[in-house]
């Protein structure tokens, strides 16, 4: 395996005939001059506390090379060192007492119990079926590893290195099949990442062949461990409108279902004919009666007409701003993790002004983290909003799916990857501006 792909792009490396007084930290600085260590570790002698061997990882495999190169045959102190490629770990093969382990662990708790207790009391009992119900609302529980993720498709990825980012890892991951989207998580405070990653395929015959090829394989330097992620809980939507019935929200919840599924509803540039006569009110200085009232001639031709001029300048504004519409009606998009798109704004009126509903918007979404850029043309039921960070993204989109923002639900959706055309830097006087780029749109 000495040219295999795993050894050629392995970027670990295996030091051995180490002096005695070696330690972690004296080992990281002399290696430190070629390149970004992301892990390194001394394997030492059980009884005799000798150094074994020990092994640095780096973020790149060219770095490694570059340290066989430097360092292998030097001295360090008076051991001469021997510097080499670390050889891929291969998983381990499963013996027969661990493949009898995972039997029973596919028997439930209360199964087991009830083999061993031939007889139970009633309170138990009930406990038991109680359980057994829980067992049974959850399909997941006695699947297998494997079978889990076949039906999930989500891995769980841990002992990454803090600095890795979501593209790298899609890219490590790629080669499986098509990956859907790939979640750093970080703290909130710091945004530091925790180390871990669950990335998210589109098949699950994909992610069950990078659960068995991809655990112990190396990624910038280290050994990461892939395991099957616990299904996402799908969260039940709850219209909680006072002084209203649980029928009546029922008839509700259902009707804005149907909304969602309206194509017109959820075009990028729909533009309604209450939003276009309410906009062109606006521009005119009069009121809207005067272009939708009853003696008005001509009113649904008048409100078309505006609503395709809006439509016309909402595609300028997003193209001035480097998004690409077109891709919007494409199916079968990898979407992005940092662009919403939020849909269903409500139209400006007397009581609010196109930017303050924009503002109300923006400050909503801020909750949960940077916004770097908001762009919503005038008289437009869409806007974009591109946070800074992933996690942060999801958050919002996670809590904020069918929020009631002015009386009217909105409507989330992840942008696809090519909706970008010009790749701009969320940089922090970018986050600041973001109030002043929603001015800026023409009104």
């Amino acid at each position: 395996k000495e040219n295999s792909p795993e050894t050629v792009n392995m970027s670990r490396i295996r030091v051995t005939q180490l002096p005695a007084s070696i330690t972690q930290q004296k080992l990281q600085s002399f290696f430190e001059s070629c390149g970004v260590i992301t892990h390194c570790s001394v394997l030492r002698v059980r009884d005799s506390n000798k150094p074994r061997m020990a092994f640095v990882g780096f973020k790149d495999s060219n770095c490694a090379d570059q340290a066989i190169k430097k360092f292998n045959g030097t001295f360090m102190g008076s051991a001469k060192l021997l510097v080499e490629k670390a050889k891929p770990v291969e998983a381990k093969k499963k013996t027969a007492t661990e493949k009898k382990q995972e039997d029973l662990s596919a028997m439930s708790d209360m199964d087991y119990l009830r083999s061993l207790q031939p007889e139970d009391t009633s309170e138990s009992k009930k406990a038991s079926t109680k359980k057994t119900e829980t067992s049974e609302a959850d399909p997941f529980a006695k699947m297998s590893p494997e079978e889990l993720v076949k039906n999930t498709a989500r891995l769980f990825v841990t002992n990454i290195p803090y600095t890795a980012t979501t593209d790298e890892l899609e890219e490590h991951f790629q080669h499986f099949g098509p990956i859907g989207q790939v979640v750093v998580p970080r703290t909130v405070d710091t945004k530091v990442s925790k180390g871990v990653a669950f990335v998210q395929f589109v098949n699950g015959e994909d992610a069950a062949k990078a659960l068995k090829d991809a655990t112990f394989s190396n990624f910038q330097g280290r050994l990461i461990n892939v395991t099957a992620a616990t299904p996402l809980k799908k969260r039940e939507l709850d219209w909680d409108a006072p002084g209203t019935s649980s029928y009546k929200r029922k008839q509700l919840l259902e009707q804005q279902k149907k909304m969602a599924a309206n194509p017109a509803s959820w075009s990028s540039v729909f533009i309604s004919d209450d939003t276009a006569a309410t906009t062109l009110a606006e521009k005119l200085d009069i009121n809207k009666e005067e272009i939708v009232g009853k003696d008005v001639q001509d009113a649904a031709v008048k409100t078309a007409i505006a609503a395709v001029a809006l439509q016309d300048q909402a595609k300028e504004l997003f193209s001035a701003e480097g998004y690409d519409l077109t891709v919007l009606d494409q199916k079968g998009q990898i979407r992005s993790d940092r662009i919403i798109i939020v849909k269903n704004l409500p139209p400006a009126g007397k009581s609010k002004s196109r930017n303050n509903i924009l503002d109300d918007l923006l400050k909503l979404f801020r909750v949960h983290g940077d916004v770097s850029r908001v762009v919503s043309p005038p008289g437009s039921a869409i806007a974009l909003l591109e946070f800074v960070d992933a996690d942060d993204a999801k958050r919002a989109f996670t809590k904020l799916g069918f929020y009631m923002f002015n009386e009217v639900p909105l409507y989330l959706e992840w942008a696809p990857k090519g909706v970008v055309k010009q790749q701009k830097l969320s940089t922090v006087a970018q986050v600041r501006k973001t109030t002043e780029t929603i001015h800026r749109c023409p009104s």
